[in-house]
C-alpha cells in the first residue's frame, strides 16, 4: 500500500493544495518497506494532480483539500 502525507516547511500541511512536498511511504503487510519525498514546488494544481495520480497513492493523509483540487483528483 502507498501512503502520502503532504509537507510544507517540514510539517504536515493542513491543506494539500499548498504542500511543497509529499512524503510517500510504502507499506507491505503492516511493515514500512521504504519512503521517499516528491517535490511539488512551483506546480499548478493540474500538474500536481497528474503527479499525485502517477504515484498511485492509496491513502492520502491531510487536513483538507480544496473542492477544485478534490474534483481534479477523482
Amino acid at each position: 500500500m502507498r501512503i502520502a502525507l503532504p509537507i510544507w516547511e517540514d510539517k504536515i500541511t493542513p491543506l494539500l493544495d499548498t504542500a511543497s512536498r509529499l512524503l510517500v511511504l510504502n507499506e507491505e503487510g503492516g511493515v514500512k518497506s521504504d519512503r521517499f519525498e516528491v517535490s511539488l514546488d512551483g506546480m499548478d494544481l493540474h500538474t500536481r494532480c497528474v503527479r499525485i495520480q502517477a504515484l498511485e497513492i492509496q491513502i492520502l493523509i491531510c487536513g483538507a483539500v480544496s473542492r477544485l483540487f478534490s474534483g481534479m483528483l477523482h
